[in-house]
C-alpha cells in the first residue's frame, strides 16, 4: 500500500526554504566575484573613475577604494617621484599627500600598469579638480619624474619648489629618489631608523597614533 498517496502536506520536505537557502549562498560566492571583476575593469588602462583612499603608502603611491564597489587598487601616482619613506623626506612627504586626499572624493585615471602591478594614475580631487600631482611638486615634496633630458610634466612646478626652498628644496642638495634607490636599494619592510619614534610635523590626535602605530597611514 501506498503510503505517500495520503501523505499530510504538513510531513513533506520544505523545498522552498532550501532553494532560498541555496539562492542566498550562491549570491554570497558570485556577488564578491563580480565585485572583484568591477574593480579590475576599473584598473585597467584608460579608465577613470571614482575613489577613496584607503592606505597612504608614500608622497606617490596609495590604496583607494572604488567608489563603484571591489577590491582596493594600489596606485602609483603618475608624472612624480617622491622620496622614499626611509629616505631624508619620506615621512613628511606622506604626511602631505595624507593631507591632500583624507576624506577627498577622487578622480582616479589609469595610464598604465608598472612591473609590480600598481596602477599608474593621474589623480584629482572631485570637489576642486585638482591635480594631487602637480601640488605635491609645487609643495616641494616630490620631484617631476623625469625621463633623461625630459624633464617631466611638472618640471614648472618644480622650478617654483626650488626657487622657494620648499619641502625636500630646502636642504642644499636633495637626492632624487631614483638615486637613492640605486645606492641603497628599496626601503626595508617595516619603520627604519629614520621613521621610528618620530611622527611627521604636523600630525597630532588620531592621525599622530595611526602614524606611530603602523609603517604605512590605513585610512579605512
Amino acid at each position: 500500500m501506498n503510503m505517500n498517496r495520503h501523505q499530510d502536506p504538513r510531513d513533506r520536505k520544505p523545498w522552498a526554504p532550501r532553494r532560498l537557502l541555496c539562492a542566498a549562498m550562491l549570491a554570497g560566492v558570485l556577488l564578491p566575484a563580480a565585485h572583484a571583476q568591477e574593480s579590475v575593469r576599473a584598473a585597467g588602462n584608460g579608465a577613470s573613475w571614482s575613489a577613496r583612499v584607503g592606505y597612504v603608502v608614500d608622497g606617490d603611491s596609495i590604496w583607494v577604494l572604488p567608489a563603484g564597489g571591489g577590491a582596493r587598487v594600489r596606485l602609483r601616482i603618475d608624472g612624480i617621484d617622491a622620496p622614499e619613506i626611509c629616505q631624508a623626506g619620506g615621512a613628511p612627504a606622506r604626511a602631505a599627500l595624507l593631507a591632500l586626499v583624507r576624506g577627498e572624493p577622487l578622480r582616479v585615471s589609469v595610464r598604465a600598469h608598472d612591473r609590480y602591478g600598481r596602477a599608474i594614475a593621474s589623480v584629482r580631487r572631485e570637489r576642486d579638480g585638482l591635480d594631487v600631482a602637480a601640488r605635491m611638486v609645487q609643495d616641494g615634496w616630490a620631484w617631476s619624474d623625469s625621463n633623461g633630458w625630459r624633464r617631466g610634466r611638472y618640471g614648472r612646478e618644480e622650478d617654483a619648489a626650488r626657487v622657494s626652498r620648499s619641502g625636500v628644496f630646502a636642504a642644499s642638495a636633495p637626492e632624487r629618489p631614483a638615486d637613492f634607490r640605486r645606492r641603497l636599494g628599496a626601503c626595508p619592510h617595516g619603520p627604519s631608523p629614520a621613521t621610528t619614534g618620530a611622527a611627521p610635523i604636523g600630525l597630532s590626535g588620531p592621525w599622530r597614533l595611526q602614524y606611530l602605530e603602523t609603517i604605512g597611514t590605513r585610512l579605512t
